[in-house]
C-alpha cells in the first residue's frame, strides 16, 4: 500500500514537471513567434522606406544630370550644384543603410527558420 502511494506520488511529480516543461516550451514558442512577427513588420517598414527613397533619388539625380548637360558658360559649380551633389550622396548612403538593415533582418528570419527545422 505504501509503495503504491509512493508510485502514484512519483507519477504525479513526473506529470507536473512534464506539464511545467510543456508550458515553458509553449511560452517560449509564443515569444519567438511574437518576435518573428515584429521582425516581419520591421522588414515591411524597411522595404517601404527603401521604396519611398527611390522617387526623390531619381529626381535629384535627374536634376543634377540636367545641370551637368548645360553649355559651358552655364555649367559652373555653384551652391545649388553642391547641394544636389550632397543630396545625391546622402540619399545613396541612406538607401545603402536601409538595404543593409533589410538584409540583416532577412538573414535573421532565415536563421530562425533554419533553427526551427
Amino acid at each position: 500500500m505504501f509503495y503504491t502511494f509512493k508510485l502514484i506520488q512519483i507519477c504525479l511529480y513526473i506529470f507536473i514537471i512534464s506539464f511545467i516543461n510543456l508550458h515553458l516550451d509553449i511560452c517560449k514558442f509564443i515569444q519567438t513567434e511574437k518576435e518573428r512577427e515584429t521582425l516581419l513588420e520591421d522588414i515591411k517598414a524597411l522595404e517601404e522606406a527603401a521604396r519611398a527613397k527611390i522617387p526623390s533619388a531619381k529626381l535629384t539625380q535627374t536634376r543634377l544630370e540636367n545641370r551637368l548637360e548645360r553649355p559651358r558658360m552655364e555649367q559652373c559649380r555653384d551652391a545649388a550644384q553642391e547641394g544636389l551633389v550632397d543630396e545625391v550622396g546622402q540619399l545613396s548612403d541612406s538607401k545603402d543603410t536601409l538595404e543593409e538593415r533589410l538584409a540583416n533582418a532577412r538573414l535573421h528570419i532565415f536563421r530562425e527558420t533554419i533553427y526551427k527545422l
